[in-house]
């Protein structure tokens, strides 16, 4: 197959913006045509060595794909219809790759270094290299066409991806390994990220030759907005806690957020989550669809989607908990990992991911306050798949490694005209410091919410492994030391 083939083809067969809703070729599309020469395929070869194809299987497919275009070319032109949407041989190409590779994502997958392949819909493919995520110029025509195009790919495994089975693991031709989530779990759908075999495992050469710093540093990063200019009296935030949560959004810190009931916990977490830099991949996980991290329309690349459960329903659809979500979220390269709410045994796959490297993770917990953590965690703990208990202080541990900022809301009262009216505020923001003192995470309390005030007041400062992960991104929390005196009263009260 030409070295050209599939990159060329993609803007034919998955074109930006499509109008229509498949190409057509004389009257068949090209998915049709694809069906018909595939038909013929299977008549002739057995499924192992169309599966592995040789220079006579390959060279047989090529013949018949070309006689197929050939005849609906002719067909065309009989008919008066518009011809071929690119030369024949392009149209042969896309074929062969359609029913032998895996069509235009055989030029991506040829890319030297590129480490994943994220399908998000049928609008946008990404490709990882490097530290960061490249969108590619694919779109698919439709999603009925994206999952057959999936289930195709993943056939041999005697697997399928349906509403049935919306969750799935397989292995690709070539050993790639694919996680595929759809509707109604997945948003867009359907979702898939193929993580690439690397050809040849790297040497001890190449740890010592090459420059392994990854290129994402070298991306702009996103700038703090001027807080101060923006703030008013009354607002939950005050601009010197704005700019430092911003600032530890852009870190990659995983902040928990606790609170009450009706706090406004999924709220904050989703202001929090239109902080994460556009170049990095963000899947969410909720039981219902509440959080919007990238609205659409603003004209910027998305690379975000949205996971929720499903219930078992009486017909014995099996349901779909938070915990196989996270556990497929992981499987699709996420920079950022957010769940919604951590309600139960899906929190042990949390915590597992964030204390082994996962940063830019963002949760909240029901729990009257930080101080509170260790006892609910390890209430959610006891409805996960665990062969043995866990004790407050291994609880305490995983709290410590697991994140970084915890950020508490409350229902507070405040004097109105009327009387007393309540309004939701930030309680105190804290640090965890990675250690444990007893049974309770080590924190520092770096916010609190002053009565006497009517605000946030900044108490504490980062600890090393903060200030650590802060300067890794270009920040300086003498910054926000700096803004002690200038907070003035803005961020009274709350909202």
């Amino acid at each position: 197959m030409g070295q050209r083939g599939f990159q060329e083809t993609g803007d034919t067969f998955f074109s930006q913006r499509r109008q229509e809703a498949a190409v057509e070729s004389g009257g068949i599309s090209v998915e049709e045509l694809t069906t018909q020469v595939r038909d013929q395929v299977v008549q002739i070869f057995s499924a192992t060595r169309i599966r592995n194809p040789d220079e006579e299987v390959s060279q047989s497919v090529r013949r018949m794909a070309r006689e197929a275009v050939e005849r609906a070319a002719e067909s065309a032109f009989a008919s008066g219809n518009t011809g071929l949407p690119a030369p024949p041989e392009q149209v042969v190409e896309q074929i062969v790759g359609m029913i032998l590779g895996l069509g235009p994502l055989e030029d991506l997958l040829r890319i030297p270094g590129v480490e994943d392949i994220a399908i998000c819909g049928t609008e946008e493919v990404w490709t990882y290299k490097g530290g960061g995520w490249d969108r590619q110029h694919l779109q698919f025509t439709s999603e009925a066409e994206l999952l057959t195009f999936l289930n195709r790919m993943i056939a041999h495994t005697g697997r399928s991806v349906s509403p049935m089975t919306p969750v799935v693991d397989a292995t690709i031709r070539g050993g790639h390994r694919i996680n595929i989530v759809m509707n109604p779990c997945a948003e867009p759908s359907p979702c898939a990220t193929i993580r690439v075999r690397r050809r040849t495992g790297f040497t001890m050469d190449d740890l010592v030759s090459r420059d392994m710093r990854q290129a994402m540093i070298k991306r702009s990063r996103s700038q703090v907005p001027d807080y101060e200019r923006i703030a008013v009296e009354g607002a939950m935030l005050s601009p010197q806690a704005a700019k430092f949560l911003h600032g530890c959004v852009l870190a990659g810190m995983n902040i928990v957020v606790v609170g009450g009931t009706g706090v406004g916990k999924t709220s904050f977490l989703g202001a929090l989550g239109t902080l994460i830099p556009s170049y990095l991949r963000i899947v969410c996980i909720e039981d219902t669809r509440e959080l919007n991290m990238r609205p659409s329309g603003n004209g910027e690349s998305q690379n975000c989607v949205y996971f929720t459960t499903r219930a078992p329903t009486l017909e014995g659809t099996p349901g779909v908990s938070q915990a196989d979500l996270v556990r497929a979220a992981l499987r699709q390269r996420p920079d950022a990992l957010t769940l919604g709410e951590a309600r139960g045994g899906e929190v042990l796959d949390l915590l597992k991911a964030l204390c082994t490297g996962h940063r830019n993770g963002l949760t909240s917990v029901h729990a009257e306050s930080v101080g509170d953590l260790v006892t609910r965690l390890k209430l959610m703990l006891q409805e996960a798949e665990m062969q043995t208990k866990v004790d407050d202080r291994t609880v305490a541990e995983w709290i410590a490694l697991a994140f970084h900022i915890g950020v508490a809301l409350e229902m507070g009262q405040v004097a109105t005209p009327d009387g007393v009216g309540k309004v939701r505020r930030v309680s105190e923001i804290i640090e965890f410091s990675g250690v444990c003192e007893g049974s309770q995470p080590a924190r520092t309390k770096l916010f609190e919410y002053q009565d006497q005030q009517g605000r946030l007041v900044r108490k504490g400062t980062l600890s090393r492994r903060g200030k650590t992960m802060w300067q890794g991104a270009g920040l300086d929390f003498q910054e926000i030391v700096a803004m002690d005196d200038a907070d003035g009263a803005a961020g009274r009260g709350g909202y």
